[in-house]
């Protein structure tokens, strides 16, 4: 998986002597310390990284497996620039009539595998191809880069021909080098399986498409990419395609799912003249209303109307029966009538008018053409660890230290959140008693709901209803101090000192690691601005930095993993390790949760430290810092502090909760 790390440890003999690379279990490794082994894989693949020089970019995927070497054709080929027409030679140099195939070392062979090229692809199996896992194997490195350039042997005309950003660059920017990027490998084969799945369905619903593999359901832009306008899914994790496993795929059809309202109107009316003669007549509407004024070709809205007319006469006649009885072998005993019925209907076909479409259907709007990463939710973000710079301009110095309280000295409050709708709903019982009863309150800007029309005045909202949109806030307070601030620099009021020094973070992971594959380009967000309410201009501003790659999750940085849900249930010391800002659980996780157990959630949930508020005011580092607070801060403000819970003298770290409420 892009996300995971791949590391491996092996010992191999050269020249009779073993020699060994990493650490094996059985070497005698305990518990907390950790094996060392050689890298392969890290979670991103750059060409800065240490290890992009060791892959060996020679091996190509063909999308399929199982395939036989007498059914298997290959070739390799150039776009040449004069005919426009892919040919498998190069007439440059060295290389002069000679074939690609030749070129790169996979022509030595005849059919018979022996020294001696016959123009066709060697199909030896385990170094030139793994037909297993469907890869071809250049043997040679960097077959269009260095090798190419060494086989002409001249630099002035290997510049034309050579590929060298393929191997220097990543394979979204070395596609942009469209001059270079003229090599191609075709052929022929029979496979197995594909990196590409149709779901014979057009204009799928975004976000529809579940994709499992053996049971487990993949990650969409990680393990497979969603065309939902074509309806068609690219398995992009290559391991599930070389290993065979079986993919299920689940999707919903928006061609079966339309929903609109639908009115269906009729009266029926009928006049008699008298008991034998009746005249009637019918009218009938339906329509139909979408939900939005948006419709498809083939999906508009219609209103088609029928009316018609209807007769009815009948009549008894004496005399038909006389006459009747009056002919030969007849005898009429019932009376006889005349009756006549007629019916006439007429349908009018037509469309519903919907106020803002002046009567169009859309081939395609576009919408399912961007895809997004949706950042809002506020429980997907943490604390951020202190922003790292190297070099004498960094911002913040301290985070290059390790397990040292002045990591974190110049973290400020910071907090983010969703405000649910119904807070600022004065007709609603669950909103506090104090916000009901505050229209100031509840039109604050910072605080508000935001109407979706005040931000996209020209969305059409669903269900003809009033939209409001879902924000994160954020709120951030330099001049008090975050949570794991051990500062003593305060002024008179008890607020911290330098605030425009100060910073406040939140981080989180995004699936998608590679930005350039998945074509992910801009983020894009709208911000309310801040100090909306500073009516004198008082402000000073700030910056927001926004920072993607590698982010360092160790919050409290001391090298170690922590977790509270390892933190144990009794006061074995020997379950944690101390460092300087609390302890750490030694045991390794198993589950993402808190123990069921009783009295477990006071001796897990209790911060990054590892200490509850009563085992921080014991712990030297605290104790320490509230003696210098003591010292330092004036008997006004200290007085004050002591009757607030979430002080420096009451929550030493600065990590107790405080609900609203």
């Amino acid at each position: 998986q892009p996300d995971e790390v791949l590391g491996v440890a092996f010992e191999y003999t050269y020249g009779g002597k073993v020699y060994q690379v990493g650490e094996f279990s059985t070497d005698g490794v305990n518990t907390p310390n950790a094996l060392i082994v050689k890298l392969l894989k890290s979670t991103v693949i750059a060409n800065y990284s240490t290890i992009w020089d060791l892959m060996m970019k020679n091996v190509y995927s063909l999308g399929a497996s199982s395939f036989q070497a007498e059914n298997f054709k290959l070739n390799v080929q150039y776009k040449n620039d004069s005919t426009g027409i892919y040919l498998n030679y190069i007439n440059a140099g060295n290389i002069n009539n000679r074939t690609l195939l030749s070129v790169m070392n996979l022509d030595k062979l005849d059919s018979y595998n022996n020294a001696r090229p016959d123009g066709k692809f060697d199909f030896v199996e385990g170094y030139t191809i793994i037909s297993s896992m469907g890869r071809i194997i250049f043997p040679v490195v960097e077959p269009f880069g260095k090798h190419l350039r060494k086989a002409i042997g001249n630099n002035a005309i290997a510049d034309k021909y050579v590929f060298e950003e393929l191997y220097d660059s990543t394979l979204v920017a070395a596609s942009e080098f469209s001059s270079k990027n003229k090599f191609r490998l075709t052929g022929e084969y029979q496979g197995t399986s594909s990196s590409e799945i149709y779901l014979n369905a057009m204009n799928v619903p975004r976000g529809s498409v579940k994709v499992r593999a053996g049971g487990v359901e993949l990650v969409e832009n990680v393990d497979y990419t969603v065309d939902y306008i074509s309806g068609r899914v690219t398995i992009l994790n290559q391991q599930l395609i070389s290993s065979n496993t079986p993919i299920d795929v689940q999707l919903e059809n928006r061609d079966f799912i339309q929903i609109q309202r639908k009115t269906l109107l009729g009266t029926h009316l009928e006049y008699a003249f008298n008991k034998d003669f009746v005249i009637g007549g019918t009218l009938m509407n339906l329509s139909e209303m979408p939900n939005i004024t948006k419709t498809t070709m083939g999906s508009e809205p219609i209103s088609n109307t029928i009316w018609g007319l209807n007769m009815a006469y009948k009549k008894e006649m004496q005399w038909l029966t006389t006459a009747l009885d009056r002919l030969p072998l007849l005898e009429v005993s019932a009376p006889s009538s005349i009756q006549f019925t007629g019916e006439f209907a007429q349908m009018i076909p037509g469309h519903k008018k919907i106020e803002g479409n002046p009567g169009y259907a859309y081939l395609d709007d576009f919408e399912a053409t961007e895809t997004s990463i949706d950042l809002k939710y506020p429980y997907n973000w943490t604390l951020s660890s202190t922003p790292a710079e190297s070099g004498s301009g960094a911002l913040f110095p301290e985070a290059l230290l390790n397990n040292d309280i002045e990591y974190g000295k110049n973290r400020s409050l910071m907090s983010w959140y969703n405000i649910d709708n119904y807070i600022f709903n004065d007709r609603t019982p669950q909103t506090p008693s104090y916000i009901r009863n505050n229209k100031d309150l509840i039109s604050n800007h910072l605080t508000r709901k935001i109407s979706e029309k005040e931000v996209f005045p020209n969305r059409e909202p669903l269900l003809n209803g009033v939209s409001t949109l879902s924000v994160l806030n954020v709120s951030y307070y330099p001049q008090q101090r975050g949570p794991y601030n051990l500062d003593t620099d305060y002024d008179a009021t008890g607020m911290l000192n330098n605030p425009s020094k100060r910073w406040g973070g939140m981080m989180r992971k995004i699936d998608v690691s590679d930005f350039e594959q998945s074509n992910i380009e801009y983020i894009e967000f709208w911000l309310m601005d801040p100090f909306v309410n500073d009516t004198l201009n008082q402000h000073l501003g700030g910056d927001l930095y926004i920072n993607l790659g590698d982010i360092s999750e160790d919050i409290l940085k001391d090298g170690k993993k922590f977790f509270e849900n390892g933190m144990p249930l009794t006061n074995d010391t020997n379950l944690t390790q101390n460092n300087v800002w609390g302890r750490v659980p030694t045991q390794q996780s198993t589950v993402l949760a808190f123990s069921n157990e009783p009295g477990a959630r006071a001796k897990q949930d209790v911060g990054l430290n590892g200490l509850s508020t009563e085992e921080e005011k014991e712990f030297p580092t605290y104790r320490n810092y509230i003696q210098q607070l003591r010292t330092t801060v004036s008997p006004s403000v200290i007085a004050r502090w002591e009757g607030d819970q979430f002080s420096p003298l009451n929550d030493p770290a600065g990590d107790n909760y405080h609900h609203y409420r």
